[in-house]
């Protein structure tokens, strides 16, 4: 079975491709913290938010991942260099930080369309954080079910 990202197993038969379908508060509740918690996220005795913060404080500072301008955008080798340091800051595994980013970034698209969409009210702590790869995701049109573009 597929390990869920700690930020969905509070969601039972939640898999990581679904979790787009969920309202943004829904998802913004993950980082809610109790009072007598000293600011500790109830996923466990480290603070998950704080985490997330600097991992994506670190991934805004490697451009080769993110930005297909970056001259060294379609080098994989460049790239894994990049995730095996990234990981080496964040004390995490190279899986861990790809997943986790990769939630990140679909996570800030839903976001991102929810405001487009006349919404301002993002509770999810990490959106001012990514805010700089606005330049880089491409937000594409919706397309109908016959696979066409939909113009509506």
């Amino acid at each position: 079975m597929m390990e869920l990202l700690p930020e969905l197993t509070m969601i039972p038969s939640l898999s990581p491709p679904f979790f787009n379908l969920l309202p943004a508060s829904a998802l913004a509740a993950n980082y809610q913290t109790s009072p007598k918690s000293n600011g500790r996220s109830s996923h466990g005795s480290t603070d998950v938010l704080e985490k997330d913060e600097k991992l994506c404080d670190y991934y805004r500072r490697m451009p080769v991942l993110y930005d297909k301008s970056h001259p060294h955008y379609k080098f994989q080798s460049k790239k894994e260099k990049a995730w095996r340091e990234l990981s080496r800051l964040c004390e995490m595994d190279v899986e861990q930080c790809k997943k986790r980013m990769t939630y990140f970034r679909c996570r800030f698209t839903v976001e991102r369309r929810i405001m487009k969409n006349g919404v301002n009210c993002s509770e999810w702590p990490l959106l001012e954080k990514l805010k700089f790869l606005n330049k880089h995701i491409k937000i594409r049109r919706p397309r109908a079910p016959n696979g066409e573009p939909d113009d509506t």
